[in-house]
């Protein structure tokens, strides 16, 4: 009986001891979803840190540091590189592998994912071709399928990220060190794909809201549309030197064709009525259109042309579009200005022909002269965003400027300058340190015979984006047709083409070339 009793004790402590463990571990597992649940704002490390001001202000980063490489589906069967143990992506990346010659792949170009080293930064530089975005370890760009094909052949691993090259609806982002912020940057939109804490984000509207991934301490930017050029393509600034030209022969490189079809399709920017009018009001997709444009457009003439990000007061990241011709001596460069939106009181009918197409139109002209010849000094190409809401892009752009120490010895400012209301008058405006500017051109215009009536003026109540860069120590001169008030189309609907004259574009902008290369000869 006792060996009996024995045997019952010890099974039911076995139930008991079994119970406890089954316990034990449900407990365990829900300990485990929960921290995997927080932690699933996380990412590997390795990403910039970031800090950034919500309001008007441009987002800053730190280097950013080497990170392992993670696995992805690669495009070329067999290329696959070395997962980092313990990577956690945020999706899936990539998509499932296809053969290199794939019917239908890559027919208008698509964007892919390669590792970034010396072999494929040469393998795309002899095409033409450069990263949309890129990390330590990863490159993202839009490439042909010819260049697919090369880059296979040489054993590079190519990953799909998109059958297609549209980049306008793209946005890269970049988790903080802390690894936080993926749940966030699942919620800004469709990820594409997404390796070391590095994504490709699809967005459905853009300028995109990036109010809450700030928040969170995400860097985002805007992914660069593919380039438009080929490797024959002469970069910018390798021409016969400036200094052995006569400047007069520049005037009739002023090409009426080209300011005209510019003014034209920036007037129409997101148009889908037919009328041929639309708008580039910074809070509207025809505004992204039109910075694409304008990248593209200065990276066809051969500049180096980059973004500068900022946001606005509703938290939309807003683009400048910055170009350089470069120069023998970096010492100092010299600059044109043009803002690059409209408004008016339906902001979806904002053509802005005068205001400012004439100006981007002007400033692209400039480029596209100026980046046949070698320059003493560099020429910037700065197009700035949100000046019609509080001059915003400007003021961005002339705080990283000072921040970064960019040697800015003097920017001409060019906006509204195709009215023929008041006949050939041309506004100069500027202040006592930047006078210099408007004497310079005084005598470009009479040495030159331009006939430009220009009505010189010291006047701070003159508000443009040149009072953004003065107000930070930048010398800058304003140089216009109309002022704020004056003209009965600006800001209307009016505002198109057909009310502006060719004729007095072509001189302004003859004048503003002249007195640039004058300074880089």
């Amino acid at each position: 009986m006792l060996g009996l009793r024995e045997s019952v004790s010890w099974k039911s402590r076995g139930v008991a001891a079994l119970i406890i463990v089954g316990l034990l571990l449900l407990v365990g597992s829900l300990v485990v979803l929960f921290v995997s649940d927080e932690r699933d704002d996380g990412m590997d490390s390795g990403t910039p840190d970031v800090t950034a001001d919500l309001v008007g202000a441009t987002l800053v980063a730190s280097p950013p540091d080497t990170v392992p490489i993670a696995s992805a589906s690669p495009l070329a069967p067999g290329a696959t590189p070395v997962a980092s143990p313990g990577a956690t992506p945020l999706a899936s990346p990539g998509a499932t592998p296809i053969p290199p010659l794939l019917s239908g792949q890559c027919r208008e170009g698509c964007l892919i994912r390669v590792p970034r080293n010396d072999l494929t930064v040469a393998l795309l530089k002899e095409t033409g071709e450069r990263p949309s975005y890129e990390s330590d370890t990863w490159v993202w760009t839009i490439v042909s399928a010819k260049t697919v094909m090369d880059l296979q052949a040489s054993d590079v691993p190519v990953f799909l990220v998109r059958d297609s090259p549209e980049t306008l609806y793209l946005y890269a982002t970049r988790l903080p060190k802390d690894q936080s912020g993926s749940r966030v940057v699942r919620e800004f939109g469709e990820v594409l794909d997404s390796v070391d804490g590095h994504s490709i984000v699809r967005v459905d509207d853009v300028p995109a809201n990036v109010t809450d991934l700030i928040a969170a301490r995400v860097w985002v930017e805007k992914v660069k549309p593919a380039a438009p050029g080929l490797a024959s393509q002469s970069p910018a600034g390798i021409g016969e030197p400036i200094s052995e030209v006569d400047l007069g022969v520049l005037l009739p490189e002023v090409d009426a064709e080209e300011i005209e079809q510019t003014i034209a399709e920036l007037q129409e920017m997101s148009s889908t009525d037919g009328t041929g009018i639309g708008t580039r009001h910074y809070t509207s997709t025809g505004n992204a259109m039109a910075a694409e444009y304008l990248f593209t457009r200065l990276e066809s003439y051969g500049l180096t042309v980059w973004y500068e990000d900022f946001v606005t007061p509703e938290g939309l990241l807003s683009t400048n579009v910055i170009g350089e011709i470069p120069g023998q001596d970096p010492g100092s460069i010299y600059a044109v200005m043009a803002h690059l939106d409209s408004v008016a009181a339906d902001t979806s009918s904002a053509p802005g022909a005068d205001d400012n197409a004439t100006g981007l139109a002007a400033s692209l002209e400039i480029a596209r002269i100026l980046s046949g010849y070698e320059l003493k000094y560099p020429v910037h190409i700065i197009l700035v965003n949100a000046e019609e809401t509080a001059i915003l892009g400007s003021d961005a752009y002339a705080r990283d400027a000072v921040q970064e120490e960019t040697p800015l010895e003097g920017v001409f400012n060019l906006d509204s300058i195709g009215s023929d209301r008041n006949g050939p008058r041309v506004y100069l405006n500027a202040d006592e340190g930047s006078a210099w500017m408007m004497d310079l051109l005084v005598r470009i215009n009479d040495g030159y015979g331009l006939g430009q009536e220009l009505w010189v003026r010291q006047n701070p109540e003159i508000i443009a984006d040149d009072n953004m860069l003065r107000a930070q120590g930048i010398e800058a001169v304003l140089v216009a047709r109309e002022l704020f008030g004056m003209s009965p189309v600006h800001h209307t609907a009016d505002d198109i083409k057909e009310n502006v004259s060719i004729p007095y574009t072509i001189e302004a902008t003859q004048l503003v070339l002249l007195a640039i290369a004058a300074l880089v000869q």
